[in-house]
């Protein structure tokens, strides 16, 4: 957050954190955490990913992974999708 706190990690998402090596919002819209041999590790999305997607961080600090082209969260890291999203 703007005062430098810890906002958002993937300790909440899987138990293979000292695995991590990459983070990447892949070209179909999917953001994918693997390992260093590039092996899966976790997905904000199971299914349906949105080629348009961009990742958000709001100002209380849940990272959503927004549709560019309807504006819909597609996953939270607060598991709220409703939210409202300003605009890119």
């Amino acid at each position: 957050d703007k005062d430098g706190n810890y906002v958002w990690g993937l300790d909440g998402e899987t138990d293979r954190l000292g695995d991590v090596a990459n983070i990447v919002l892949q070209p179909d819209g999917n953001l994918n955490v693997s390992d260093a041999n590039g092996d899966w590790i976790w997905s904000a999305l199971n299914a349906n990913p949105d080629a348009s997607s961009w990742l958000n961080l709001s100002p209380e600090g849940v990272l959503q992974l927004v549709s560019g082209d309807t504006g819909k969260v597609l996953w939270a890291s607060d598991g709220d999708l409703d939210a409202v999203v300003p605009t890119r």
